[in-house]
């Protein structure tokens, strides 16, 4: 697959594509007249092949989410609506070329995302903790010798506090980073260390981890009584921030100065719904009757 990085060369080699794709209808008269959808279908098809943020966002149309386009960070460009039909998709991507494409969140389309960092983390495990079992005794542990090695007794009927599932899908983000050589070196001498040569010139040659954070994504809440959850797009705490859309799978995004991919991993199709328990505390609410 080729893409071009020169607006004027993408531009020629699509008006050629296209021109081809003309003259092969002419000579096959023969053919079933496309549809204005097939003709869309096929602009489109065309398109992705010489463009790639537009790829990105047919991509996601292809998938059956609704699309987004978001600046370089992943946020909604103003103005920007979903789009969930391929001529509105190619005019969006006239209008903001290089836009990001995300999967639009939203109760019409049945996704929530949340964007949470370490500290968001330890908060929803707090919050997951059951009510009913926080005031139980912390469990004792087992004498060594009474119990094999990783053997748990089924249901964990021990006491303490019980965690509730949380149930959603893990989108990584993880920090870009220059690459690092393929080859390094370092040296070491004896000395007051504390380690061993061999530990001690080890620590010297690791690279750092990149920096990640997590997207945790879910479907919609089921409905209660036959009212919709209401979830509001916005900050619900410190390190847990409710989006109005998830940028797509490869997406690179800069926030604050750092460069982020966007992986969506394999489970996204089989996410399940957002716990219950667990919309209040992102500040979800019942309609009014």
């Amino acid at each position: 697959m080729t893409h071009y990085d020169d607006a004027a060369e993408a531009a020629r080699a699509l008006a050629a594509r296209q021109e081809d794709l003309a003259n092969w209808r002419s000579h096959h008269p023969d053919q079933t007249p496309p549809s204005v959808a097939e003709v869309l279908d096929d602009q489109a098809r065309n398109r992705s092949q010489l463009d790639r943020p537009f790829a990105s966002a047919w991509s996601l149309l292809s998938g059956g989410y609704r699309v987004l386009a978001c600046n370089p960070a992943g946020r909604p460009l103003p103005g920007a609506e979903p789009v969930g039909d391929t001529a509105v998709l190619l005019s969006t991507w006239d209008r903001w070329p290089d836009a990001i494409a995300a999967a639009a969140a939203g109760v019409d389309h049945d996704l929530v995302a949340a964007a949470v960092t370490d500290d968001g983390m330890e908060w929803l495990h707090q919050v997951a903790i059951d009510p009913g079992t926080k005031r139980r005794p912390p469990a004792e542990a087992p004498a060594a010798e009474t119990i094999e090695p990783g053997w748990r007794e089924p249901d964990d009927p021990r006491p303490g506090p019980q965690v509730r599932e949380l149930a959603g899908v893990a989108v990584r983000l993880t920090e870009v980073t220059q690459t690092p050589p393929r080859l390094a070196s370092a040296t070491t001498a004896p000395g007051e260390r504390g380690r061993h040569w061999g530990q001690d010139l080890a620590a010297r040659l690791a690279r750092p981890k990149p920096a990640t954070s997590t997207i945790l994504v879910w479907s919609w809440p089921a409905a209660e009584g036959g009212k919709t959850w209401h979830l509001p797009t916005r900050r619900v705490r410190a390190g847990v921030e409710l989006l109005a859309a998830l940028p797509y799978d490869g997406a690179v995004l800069a926030i604050d100065g750092r460069h982020w991919r966007v992986s969506w991993g394999s489970g996204l199709a089989r996410r399940q719904a957002l716990p219950l328990w667990l919309a209040p505390a992102f500040g979800g609410k019942l309609p009014a009757a």
